[in-house]
């Protein structure tokens, strides 16, 4: 059988796609307002920490659940364990959620 997905073109362009997905608009916006009500650099530091190892562990996990198994986020976590489709399901219904905000945010900019 035919394998017919499309990929990035390059490794720069699929690690950019990443970094946008993962930081946000939200995180841009609040991000100077959080570090100065949570005591400057000290608040960089632990952000920064936090965001590369939590942030990298848990995106390297879902490539590999993705890259091992082939499918869906729903039949890939249901293939790895039943107790863990709910996690598929969240990985599907998150996105859904966070463009409502954008839904929201791009019509405040507009009026």
């Amino acid at each position: 059988m035919e394998n017919n997905r499309t990929s990035f073109g390059s490794n720069f362009g699929f690690i950019m796609a990443a970094v946008g997905s993962a930081v946000g608009l939200g995180n841009i916006w609040g991000f100077p307002y959080k570090m100065g009500m949570s005591g400057g650099f000290a608040f960089l530091l632990v952000y920064l920490v936090l965001a590369v190892f939590v942030g990298l562990a848990v995106m390297i996990g879902e490539f590999t659940i993705g890259r091992k198994t082939g499918l869906s986020p729903v039949a890939a976590y249901r293939k790895l364990s039943k107790k863990f489709t709910w996690l598929g399901y969240m990985a599907v219904i998150c996105p859904f959620l966070v463009l409502c905000f954008y839904f929201v945010l791009g019509g405040m900019v507009m009026r």
